[in-house]
């Protein structure tokens, strides 16, 4: 279910993976009034949400619990971390949420004069994260492990790094359709130079689906899953 919550200093305080107890009736979600035909009913469905509520700030309680991993409490530093680097380093509200939207996917912050702006001139997406960006991480990669002497004489730690690299900054910026299909593809490129076999990007492009949707196979119903594949293909 999706929960819309009165904004206050308890509210600012929860974190991913806290436990609350929740006094609400929920309500369907329904398509609304001037959609021209997008059905957000269903979209939400394949996404895994069908109900919605909004808490007043009586009508939910912290139960003290969070379920969050390490995983999770790792990913969640992280991204404190970089977005006060970027706070603290830069200048400019419009530049640091810009750099926040082009490095880690938020774009809360982001002006919509500026995202107009940007869909105007027809280079929105580059505002999204997408296999271009796991692509130049993937690259800095390969050069990082090339001249480190410990790491460039050994194939394996070479490739543990890589993937390391690739995966963490997946699961960093959300693990979009994209993003995913490019880790895929670029953790079996890793594997085939790791083991000196050249295989059509075909096989990979083909791997990556069929991995995605084993796991997820409602992703076959994401507009974003679509384009990506085939913008590949």
């Amino acid at each position: 279910c999706l929960l819309y919550f009165v904004k206050d200093s308890n509210v600012l305080a929860l974190k991913a993976g806290d436990e609350l107890i929740v006094k609400n009736n929920l309500k369907t979600i329904e398509n609304f009034n001037g959609q021209n035909g997008f059905d957000y009913k269903r979209h939400m469905a394949l996404q895994g949400f069908y109900h919605q509520g909004y808490l007043k700030k009586d009508a939910w309680l912290f139960t003290g619990k969070n379920h969050s991993t390490l995983l999770d409490r790792t990913i969640h530093a992280s991204l404190t971390y970089m977005h006060h680097l970027f706070e603290t380093k830069m200048e400019g509200a419009n530049e640091i949420a810009l750099t926040k939207a082009l490095l880690t996917g938020d774009r809360a912050k982001l002006n919509r004069s500026l995202v107009q702006a940007y869909a105007n001139t027809g280079v929105v997406h580059i505002m999204a994260i997408s296999g271009l960006h796991l692509g130049l991480i993937y690259i800095f990669l390969v050069r990082l492990t090339n001249v480190i002497p410990i790491v460039r004489k050994n194939n394996i730690m070479k490739l543990l790094v890589i993937l390391s690299g690739i995966w963490f900054f997946a699961i960093l910026t959300g693990c979009s359709p994209s993003v995913m299909r490019a880790a895929v593809m670029f953790s079996f490129l890793s594997l085939g130079i790791l083991k000196k076999r050249k295989v059509t990007t075909y096989n990979f492009w083909a791997a990556a689906a069929f991995i995605l949707l084993w796991f997820k196979p409602l992703l076959l119903f994401n507009v974003g899953f679509q384009l990506s594949f085939l913008a590949v293909l």
